[in-house]
């Protein structure tokens, strides 16, 4: 929670602090004064794309030298507003996991009173096609089998009760011509291989078996996602 002065009114807020984020958003039924954008942009969401027109600006830490832009979404279910990673390095701000501080600069400190919400560790289902007694199971499931989830930073387990078989017309190696991807992304491919490599997932093989790297684009500011063919 942080105390926050909007463009009309002072009340206190529920912020996400979201360093994946480039910008900011704000919960449109917060704001008075919607500034049109000079030009309207696309933005990812769980529902899809959707078109971000306006803006605003709020003083988010009652001081004058914390302006920000905040974009208006067409709502934002869980918090009142997202603050991104971008105003975080143009405030030269700096956060204290243990006292929950960030300090902005060199020496104006903001206590941030933070609570702890459910949203953020909720199994986030897409349930809204659903009749209310799909729903109903569909919760049931999630909360009898909660290890069937992990938390995004957790290594993913694997067994070898079940093992899968491809059966072929013959055992003579089938190989696969590989998918260029650009030389900028060999960085990229080169890490994630890493990681797989690091978590168990894969493991170095010299199987005359070819299993080609595809570079999938995930986002629009050009990060990816690596596919592997087997």
């Amino acid at each position: 929670m942080s105390s926050s002065s909007l463009p009309y009114v002072e009340c206190k807020t529920k912020m996400l602090i979201d360093i994946g984020s480039n910008k900011n958003y704000i919960q449109p039924s917060h704001v008075l004064k919607k500034i049109p954008n000079d030009e309207p942009f696309f933005a990812n969401s769980i529902a899809g794309q959707i078109q971000i027109s306006h803006h605003t600006i709020i003083n988010l830490f009652r001081s004058n030298d914390t302006s920000l832009k905040f974009f208006l979404p067409s709502t934002l279910k869980s918090f009142d507003g997202i603050i991104g990673n971008d105003s975080f390095k143009e405030l030269r701000a700096t956060i204290n996991i243990y006292d929950d501080t960030p300090t902005l600069g060199k020496n104006k400190k903001i206590k941030i009173r933070q609570k702890p919400s459910p949203t953020v560790n909720k199994i986030d289902v897409r349930i809204d096609h659903m009749t209310a007694t799909q729903k109903q199971h569909i919760s049931h499931l999630t909360k009898k089998y909660p290890l069937l989830f992990i938390e995004p930073d957790e290594k993913l387990t694997y067994t070898t009760t079940v093992v899968g078989e491809i059966r072929t017309s013959s055992y003579t190696p089938i190989y696969t011509k590989y998918y260029p991807y650009p030389l900028a992304m060999r960085d990229f491919v080169k890490q994630e291989i890493e990681n797989l490599l690091k978590d168990g997932i894969i493991r170095p093989s010299r199987s005359p078996y070819n299993s080609p790297v595809w570079v999938v684009p995930k986002k629009l500011d050009a990060s990816g996602q690596k596919s592997t063919n087997s």
